[in-house]
Protein backbone atom coordinates (compact mmCIF):
# COMPACT_ATOMS: atom_id res chain seq x y z
CA UNK A 1 0.00 0.00 0.00
CA UNK A 2 1.29 3.90 -0.56
CA UNK A 3 2.56 5.19 2.12
CA UNK A 4 0.37 8.08 2.39
CA UNK A 5 -2.76 6.00 1.79
CA UNK A 6 -1.77 3.58 4.59
CA UNK A 7 -0.75 7.05 6.68
CA UNK A 8 -4.30 7.96 6.24
CA UNK A 9 -6.30 4.93 7.12
CA UNK A 10 -4.32 4.90 9.80
CA UNK A 11 -4.44 8.65 11.50
CA UNK A 12 -7.68 9.91 10.03
CA UNK A 13 -10.40 7.31 8.21
CA UNK A 14 -9.00 5.11 11.03
CA UNK A 15 -10.27 2.24 8.26
CA UNK A 16 -7.71 -0.59 9.37
CA UNK A 17 -7.51 -4.03 11.87
CA UNK A 18 -3.96 -4.09 11.95
CA UNK A 19 -0.78 -2.55 10.58
CA UNK A 20 2.53 -3.17 10.68
CA UNK A 21 4.50 0.02 11.57
CA UNK A 22 8.02 0.44 11.86
CA UNK A 23 8.16 2.93 14.47
CA UNK A 24 11.84 3.90 14.92
CA UNK A 25 13.21 5.39 18.33
CA UNK A 26 15.67 7.60 19.66
CA UNK A 27 17.70 5.35 21.74
CA UNK A 28 19.58 8.33 23.44
CA UNK A 29 16.60 10.62 23.86
CA UNK A 30 13.53 8.70 25.09
CA UNK A 31 11.14 11.67 24.92
CA UNK A 32 11.46 11.53 21.16
CA UNK A 33 8.91 8.69 21.17
CA UNK A 34 6.35 10.82 23.42
CA UNK A 35 4.20 11.11 20.42
CA UNK A 36 3.85 7.35 20.46
CA UNK A 37 3.36 6.90 24.31
CA UNK A 38 1.35 9.73 25.78
CA UNK A 39 -2.37 8.97 25.71
CA UNK A 40 -2.77 12.05 23.43
CA UNK A 41 -0.13 11.50 21.09
CA UNK A 42 -1.01 11.64 17.56
CA UNK A 43 0.72 8.08 17.12
CA UNK A 44 -0.76 6.55 19.81
CA UNK A 45 -1.74 3.56 17.81
CA UNK A 46 -2.80 0.97 19.98
CA UNK A 47 -5.77 3.17 21.85
CA UNK A 48 -5.96 5.71 18.96
CA UNK A 49 -8.75 8.75 20.44
CA UNK A 50 -9.94 11.37 17.48
CA UNK A 51 -8.97 15.45 17.48
CA UNK A 52 -11.56 17.45 18.01
CA UNK A 53 -12.38 20.45 15.58
CA UNK A 54 -9.48 22.34 17.18
CA UNK A 55 -6.82 19.31 16.24
CA UNK A 56 -6.69 18.75 20.42
CA UNK A 57 -6.60 15.50 21.47
CA UNK A 58 -8.37 15.54 25.12
CA UNK A 59 -8.31 12.24 26.80
CA UNK A 60 -11.08 11.20 29.17
CA UNK A 61 -10.48 7.67 29.23
CA UNK A 62 -7.18 6.29 29.78
CA UNK A 63 -5.87 3.52 31.13
CA UNK A 64 -3.98 3.82 35.14
CA UNK A 65 -0.92 2.68 32.90
CA UNK A 66 -1.29 4.80 30.13
CA UNK A 67 -2.37 7.60 32.92
CA UNK A 68 1.52 6.73 34.83
CA UNK A 69 3.38 6.80 31.13
CA UNK A 70 1.69 10.40 30.56
CA UNK A 71 2.93 11.57 34.28
CA UNK A 72 6.47 9.85 33.03
CA UNK A 73 7.30 11.77 29.75
CA UNK A 74 5.97 14.94 31.37
CA UNK A 75 8.12 14.35 34.15
CA UNK A 76 11.07 12.94 32.24
CA UNK A 77 11.12 16.07 29.86
CA UNK A 78 11.82 18.55 32.23
CA UNK A 79 15.21 16.96 33.94
CA UNK A 80 18.39 17.48 32.78
CA UNK A 81 20.59 14.94 35.89
CA UNK A 82 21.38 11.74 33.72
CA UNK A 83 20.57 9.38 36.84
CA UNK A 84 17.12 10.80 37.75
CA UNK A 85 16.30 10.94 34.05
CA UNK A 86 17.27 7.39 34.05
CA UNK A 87 15.03 6.21 37.15
CA UNK A 88 12.25 7.91 35.53
CA UNK A 89 12.47 6.50 31.62
CA UNK A 90 13.26 2.99 33.15
CA UNK A 91 9.62 2.94 34.83
CA UNK A 92 8.04 3.68 31.05
CA UNK A 93 9.97 0.85 30.24
CA UNK A 94 8.80 -1.50 32.40
CA UNK A 95 5.21 -0.41 31.99
CA UNK A 96 5.72 -1.39 28.45
CA UNK A 97 7.23 -4.14 28.75
CA UNK A 98 4.09 -5.31 31.27
CA UNK A 99 1.61 -4.21 29.47
CA UNK A 100 2.93 -5.08 25.86
CA UNK A 101 0.38 -2.38 23.43
CA UNK A 102 3.06 -3.82 20.50
CA UNK A 103 3.96 -6.68 19.51
CA UNK A 104 7.84 -6.65 18.57
CA UNK A 105 9.07 -8.24 15.33
CA UNK A 106 12.31 -7.62 15.08
CA UNK A 107 15.03 -5.87 16.51
CA UNK A 108 18.11 -3.96 14.32
CA UNK A 109 21.29 -5.43 14.21
CA UNK A 110 24.16 -3.65 13.18
CA UNK A 111 27.40 -4.91 12.40
CA UNK A 112 30.62 -2.11 12.23
CA UNK A 113 33.41 -2.39 10.64
CA UNK A 114 36.91 -0.04 10.71
CA UNK A 115 39.85 0.32 9.08
CA UNK A 116 42.97 -0.17 11.26
CA UNK A 117 44.17 3.25 10.53
CA UNK A 118 41.74 4.82 13.28
CA UNK A 119 42.27 4.33 16.71
CA UNK A 120 39.90 4.62 19.63
CA UNK A 121 36.61 3.89 17.61
CA UNK A 122 34.42 2.69 20.57
CA UNK A 123 30.55 1.97 18.55
CA UNK A 124 28.20 0.67 20.58
CA UNK A 125 24.64 -0.15 20.11
CA UNK A 126 23.49 3.17 21.10
CA UNK A 127 25.21 4.88 19.02
CA UNK A 128 25.42 3.31 15.53
CA UNK A 129 22.17 4.69 14.83
CA UNK A 130 23.80 8.17 15.02
CA UNK A 131 26.87 7.10 12.60
CA UNK A 132 28.49 5.40 15.59
CA UNK A 133 31.04 8.42 16.08
CA UNK A 134 29.64 9.35 20.02
CA UNK A 135 33.05 9.57 20.77
CA UNK A 136 34.87 11.33 18.00
CA UNK A 137 37.26 13.75 19.59
CA UNK A 138 38.43 10.55 21.11
CA UNK A 139 39.32 9.17 17.74
CA UNK A 140 42.80 9.71 16.00
CA UNK A 141 44.31 8.28 12.75
CA UNK A 142 47.47 5.46 13.07
CA UNK A 143 49.63 4.33 10.68
CA UNK A 144 49.43 0.71 11.31
CA UNK A 145 47.62 0.35 14.04
CA UNK A 146 50.09 2.58 16.06
CA UNK A 147 49.51 5.71 17.05
CA UNK A 148 50.66 8.76 15.37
Amino acid sequence: MEWTALVDKVDQSRDWESCLFGLSGDPLEPNNGANVWRSNGRLHLFDERTPDASGNIKVTDARPWEKDLDEIFNEGVGLFDKEKRKAVYSQYQHIVFEQAPFIYLVSPMDIVAVRKTLGNYQPTQLSQSIAGLHNIEEIYKTEDGKKQ
